[in-house]
């Protein structure tokens, strides 16, 4: 079917998720924001003949790799096509080359457009590594394919690919994103459902007073705005800059050996292992910050409630702003409990736009858009992934743009390589250098160790004695 002939075609209006990715360019200048470029290695080499083949068949069976976009009414819309020409896959052998030259040219492509409006939804190519591996490589918009979805894309293809090559059924395909759209534009239009969400934001954001800017980097920028301003009581904060929105990305790995220490504490105290790291997170940016306990962090919620939403592609993530309040009387348990408690409510009311959240600050302190009290983002990946039982091994890595509109993202994400956790941290080299980095990481891993070690301990003791 070509692009004339959409007799029969439904077009939809984007998601709640989509929304929410759009408004990035706000406060980017570069549109490459909106993608995801994601390697998959194998210390094995594919036969890429066959893994061709399998890319065809993944295209006809996950119906988010066959969505186009178009306006309607001077509104972007989005259809899906009933196929989808296979697109030109390069094959590039490293065999003999430097990882350093292998990078680069992943890199280059990385950093390059993904133009979704032209109807360039994706970039696929497949290459042999300098080491005697293999590898693929997806770069994919955001507004097609969320983490998850990228995830479930791999997982796919390779159970395809590894049936293929056995002669074995293929697997069962993906549910169809577009059978999910329409509960969840529904809901999005649903102004009884956003009024309650309005309300809920504005409680939070209201019943203890004025919240309050805590960045990872520390007080620097806020005093900065408090001079300018002449207001020694200043509590929010100018932070987007679209003409310094370079970024680089660090990843930490952390063995098995931390995966299970986590999870045996999360069974033992029964709380989730995203309640423990974010607890981590908020006590890091309070101790930058004067001990403040008034903390705001953006958190990614992965809005997939039903079996067909987990078992989709699509994109469904949402950022939201979570507020906790933590005294230091109280203990590490507790609190880590106050903090679940504040995901879940916030959970119920994800569907909120960022847009109207700033709309709402405003109106409750004056605030402009682009000025508020949420400093960084931070996203934790719960994926499963079972290697192969044929011997393969595999490594996944969302490799680096280079710009992001806000000071930091942080992706927490379980390790294909050996079961350990990868710790991205995207920063803003306007405000953070590597050092910062090194240490933010170095202090999270410390308040997650002594959370395990003594859950009794207060958050007083945690602040000034232990970290």
């Amino acid at each position: 079917m070509t692009k004339k002939d959409l007799s029969g075609i439904k077009y939809y209006p984007l998601n709640f998720s989509q929304i929410t990715i759009r408004m990035q360019l706000f406060f980017s200048r570069h549109k490459q924001v909106l993608q995801l470029p994601v390697t998959l290695i194998a210390d094995h080499v594919f036969d890429f003949d066959i893994l061709k083949k399998a890319v065809a068949l993944e295209i006809e069976r996950n119906d988010c790799m066959r969505m186009q976009f178009t306006k309607k009414k001077g509104k972007l819309v989005q259809y899906f096509l009933p196929e989808r020409e296979m697109p030109d896959i390069k094959i590039y052998d490293f065999t003999g080359k430097t990882k350093e030259e292998q990078d680069a040219v992943i890199l280059a492509d990385a950093r390059k457009m993904v133009r979704f409006t032209k109807n360039e939804l994706y970039r696929i190519f497949f290459f042999k590594t300098y080491n005697g591996g293999s590898g693929i490589y997806i770069n994919v918009t955001h507004m097609c394919m969320d983490a998850t979805a990228v995830f479930l894309f791999y997982k796919d293809l390779l159970d395809i690919y590894f049936a293929l090559v056995n002669g074995t059924e293929l697997p069962k395909p993906p549910d169809k994103f577009e059978d999910c759209l329409p509960m969840e534009i529904k809901k999005l239009q649903d102004k009884e459902h956003q009024a309650k969400n309005r309300e809920f934001f504005k409680q939070q954001y209201t019943k203890d007073g004025e919240p309050f800017y805590a960045a990872p980097f520390g007080m620097s920028l806020l005093n900065e705005q408090r001079r300018k301003k002449k207001n020694p009581n200043l509590r929010a904060c100018r932070t987007m800059d679209i003409f310094h929105d370079k970024s680089k990305k660090i990843i930490y790995h952390e063995g098995p050996e931390f995966v299970s220490r986590v999870k045996e504490f999360c069974r033992r105290e029964r709380i989730p292992e995203q309640a423990l790291f974010q607890f981590a997170i908020r006590t890091y940016l309070s101790a930058m910050n004067e001990f403040n306990p008034d903390i705001s962090v953006f958190i990614y919620v992965n809005m997939r409630f039903t079996l067909a939403d987990k078992n989709s592609g699509g994109t469904r993530a949402s950022c939201i702003p979570m507020r906790s309040i933590i005294p230091e009387d109280i203990t590490v348990k507790e609190a880590m409990n106050n903090v679940l408690e504040e995901m879940f409510k916030v959970f119920r009311h994800c569907d909120y736009s960022l847009l109207d959240m700033s709309k709402l600050l405003g109106e409750c302190y004056g605030t402009k858009l682009g000025t508020g009290y949420t400093s960084m983002m931070a996203n934790y990946v719960p994926l499963e992934f079972t290697q192969p039982e044929n011997g393969w091994k595999f490594e996944a890595k969302w490799e680096q743009i280079g710009w992001f509109p806000f000071p930091l993202y942080m992706l927490m994400i379980p390790s294909l390589r050996d079961n350990g956790m990868d710790f991205y941290y995207d920063y803003q080299v306007h405000r953070m250098d590597e050092a910062m980095i090194e240490n933010m990481h170095k202090m999270i891993l410390k308040i997650i160790d002594a959370c395990i070690e003594d859950p009794d301990m207060t958050v007083g003791h945690l602040l000034h004695e232990v970290i």
